[in-house]
């Protein structure tokens, strides 16, 4: 293990974070470190101030996971932020999912729908009708 280990588990005892978890904060915040030069604790510590303290534990993990994927993964989350304001700007109803093609490798996207009513039919139709131009 790296030797800054024990001090980011220190930083983060507050937080209920189980195995799958803490190997995804270590592994990204070393990936993060290697790519900016900066150490894994200093990368935390940025993180940890960014974090609005209002946000009960729950919250501030995950928005620490948020952000932590976000600064590993930059343009990946851009595309992703981009396709969800695209799709909520298209207003879809409940019912449906519009799923990006994976990594957004495509510009193809997967539409999911559970239609329970002729009305549920018909506001999918309209919907798609709206994705014209997606």
């Amino acid at each position: 293990m790296r030797s800054d280990t024990q001090t980011i588990r220190d930083l983060l005892s507050s937080y209920r974070i189980n195995d799958n978890t803490w190997t995804m904060i270590l592994e990204q915040l070393h990936d993060v470190m290697l790519r900016d030069g900066k150490n894994e604790e200093q990368v935390l510590r940025e993180l940890l101030e960014k974090i609005p303290s209002h946000y009960d534990v729950p919250g501030k993990l995950k928005y620490l996971k948020e952000e932590l994927y976000q600064l590993r993964y930059p343009r990946y989350s851009q595309k992703k932020k981009d396709f969800e304001e695209k799709v909520r700007a298209l207003k879809p109803p409940k019912f449906v999912q519009v799923i990006p093609f994976q990594f957004f490798e495509d510009s193809s996207v997967e539409i999911k729908a559970k239609l329970n009513s002729e009305e549920d039919r018909r506001e999918l139709i309209a919907f798609l009708e709206r994705m014209e131009n997606f």
